[in-house]
């Protein structure tokens, strides 16, 4: 959505501006990005509100919250919901005041903006069982380590 540019200031990037309100309970922020239109992936598919809400949907679903996943860094604890407004309306609520949220959304994993091609299942993937794994990859074939025989996965 954002990204670093020269000294750190926070630039538009898939978002092409952004408002920061308090949120209505008084304790959190609303977040709402206005994300760029005529936009597509490599593949050729499109760019709005349904992709980004995906992707958040698949890196911030239970129990990928945990140290193991995604709880490494702050910003997954302290969002509290997201959603669409409209096709270029992207919302998202923290749960308290938390400032370093458009920076940490400029960091490269684990939110970043995936074609919803690349996810199994596309839009109506499931972010447990069908996550951002290409399905066109097929098997992938290795070297045991401890037997040396190739293994096909």
């Amino acid at each position: 959505l954002v990204e670093y540019g020269p000294g750190g200031t926070i630039l538009p990037a898939l978002a092409e501006s952004w408002t920061v309100a308090n949120d209505g309970d008084g304790e959190g922020q609303e977040y709402t990005f206005k994300l760029r239109g005529n936009v597509t992936f490599h593949d050729g598919a499109e760019w709005n509100c349904s992709v980004a809400k995906l992707n958040f949907d698949h890196v911030l679903a239970q129990p990928l919250l945990g140290a193991d996943w995604h709880g490494w860094y702050g910003m997954p604890g302290q969002i509290k919901d997201w959603s669409c407004a409209d096709d270029l309306t992207f919302v998202v609520r923290t749960k308290a005041k938390y400032y370093p949220l458009l920076q940490e959304l400029s960091f490269i994993r684990p939110l970043r903006m995936l074609s919803p091609n690349l996810f199994v299942g596309g839009l109506s993937s499931d972010p447990l069982t069908q996550n951002s794994c290409h399905s066109g990859w097929g098997n992938i074939t290795a070297t045991d380590p401890d037997s040396g025989a190739n293994v096909t996965v």
